[in-house]
Order: C-alpha cells, then sequence, then structure tokens
C-alpha cells in the first residue's frame, strides 16, 4: 500500500485471483465462508485466523456476472455494492483511526483514500469483499472490510485493524503530554501566545521535527504540549529559556541610569 493518497489497490494476475477464489480450497462452505487465512511472513507459517466474516453472514441470492472497478474510492465502491445486492446489507466506512493519545495516523489510517482496481466475474458479495481483502493484504495494508451482523441486519464494516498499523503507529501510543504556565511570558509587551506558539513549532522543527501538537487555553494562559519525550523535554527547556531570558530583560530595564560625572574638557581637571 502506497503512503500517498490516492492510494491504488490493483488487481494483478487477474486470472489467478479469479482462480483462487473459485477454487476447491478456497470455495465457500456449506455453512459459510471459511476465515480468511493470512500467512506469517517471518516465520513462514500460516498467522491465525482473520474473522473478517461473522457465522451468521448470509450472502444475498444474487451473483454478479461482472464486477470492473477501475479506480473506484471505496465510497463509490460501497454505494455500487449496495445498489447491486439490492441493499441487503449496509455498508459503514469507519473514520481515520485515532490513537489514544488523539493524534491521527494519516494518510496510513484513513480508509475514505482507498481507491479499488479489480475485475471479478461471477461472484456474490462475500467473494467480492474477499478479494478486495486479499487484495489489501497483499498490500500490507491495515483495512479490512468486515462482515458482521447488526442485530437483524447485515453489516459491512470497512475499517482499520490496530494490529496491522505498521510500529510507527504504535509508537504514537507512547507521546506524553505536558502543561506549561506562559502568563509570565506575556504582557508588558513581552510575547504574545501566537508568538510564543511559532517559537516552540520552529524549535521543533529545527531539533528533533516530526509531528507534535501544541496547544493554548487562554483563560489560564497554560500551553498544552503532546509529542515525544523527547519533543516534550525539548520544548520545556526552550519554555525555560525564554522565561530566563525575558527575567534578564526586564532586570535590564528595570536598572536605574547612573549619571557619568563630568568634569570639563580634558585637561581642565583638578588636581
Amino acid at each position: 500500500m502506497k503512503l500517498n493518497l490516492p492510494r491504488l489497490i490493483s488487481l494483478p494476475a487477474a486470472a489467478g485471483l479469479l482462480l483462487l477464489l473459485l477454487s476447491p480450497e478456497t470455495a465457500p462452505a456449506q455453512n459459510g465462508l471459511n476465515p480468511l487465512v493470512a500467512f506469517n511472513q517471518d516465520a513462514g507459517t500460516p498467522a491465525p485466523p482473520d474473522q473478517w466474516i461473522a457465522p451468521d453472514w448470509k450472502d444475498p441470492d444474487i451473483t454478479l456476472t461482472n464486477v470492473d472497478y477501475d479506480g473506484l474510492p471505496a465510497s463509490e465502491v460501497a454505494r455500487n455494492l449496495q445498489k447491486e445486492f439490492n441493499n441487503n446489507f449496509d455498508i459503514m466506512i469507519a473514520p481515520a483511526w485515532t490513537s489514544p493519545t488523539g493524534d491521527v495516523m494519516d494518510p496510513l489510517t484513513d480508509p475514505q483514500g482507498l481507491v479499488f482496481k479489480l475485475q471479478l466475474k461471477n461472484v456474490k458479495a462475500s467473494e467480492v469483499f474477499r478479494a478486495m481483502n486479499l487484495l489489501l493484504e497483499s498490500e500490507n495494508s491495515p483495512f479490512r472490510w468486515q462482515l458482521t451482523v447488526n442485530g437483524n441486519r447485515p453489516l459491512v464494516l470497512l475499517r482499520v485493524m490496530r494490529s496491522l498499523l505498521p510500529q510507527a503507529a504504535h509508537q504514537a501510543d507512547a507521546r506524553k503530554i505536558s502543561v506549561y504556565y506562559v502568563g509570565d511570558l506575556m504582557g508588558d509587551g513581552a510575547m504574545t501566545l501566537k508568538q510564543i506558539a511559532d517559537t516552540l513549532q520552529d524549535v521543533n522543527n529545527q531539533g528533533y521535527g516530526g509531528s507534535i501538537s501544541i496547544g493554548f487555553h487562554n483563560e489560564t494562559q497554560l500551553v498544552i504540549v503532546k509529542g515525544t519525550p523527547e519533543q516534550v523535554a525539548l520544548i520545556s527547556s526552550t519554555l525555560q529559556a525564554l522565561k530566563e531570558n525575558l527575567a534578564y530583560t526586564r532586570y535590564k530595564a528595570s536598572r536605574p541610569v547612573m549619571p557619568v560625572p563630568y568634569n570639563g574638557p580634558p585637561g581642565n581637571s583638578k588636581p
């Protein structure tokens, strides 16, 4: 799966995939489809089944003779399949996955950006979604279509599987939040909130770089920083340096100007 949007889910060797879908080993069982089996690429052994389809899911009694998506966005795929299968099931596309710290791992975790390209013949609804899941899996994508039942109504959900996110996404859980008082940096012609925000953002960009969240609470004059421990430590040091610099500047401004005694022109000084 390419990182830049739009992401194109292509279908290499379409005939081979059609053969795979319709072969006896992968054909639907009498009591429903078998779970999609993924391979552990590191160990070379099958991973635990991905329960992408609920046991009580029932395919509509409709077979599509031709499915041809040439770069169709996920939202349009959903509309098309609902229409083709006479609205026998609902489809929901989840929003971008958000980590517990509130960070959206975009574009990796936004299913709205998916674009599908595939060709299938004589397929049931679950076979279409199975084919798209196979494509997503082959691209190491964290997205999956899940077929379930919401009460008595069949439901298809396109969502992010957290367990399939790249390591960088899991590292987002370790992000730290710190709060600082900056009222002493403001007033008396010192700094504005915008100047403080711009300074902190510039320091982060020149230091560690990467995504960082810097927010303000105007009434209490607090700054809320959310980032990696290293980024938060850098922001803390920057605020401390700003406060020390402002204190020194105010100290200099408060010192009285001592008059320099005048002894007349050179040579007129008293012995």
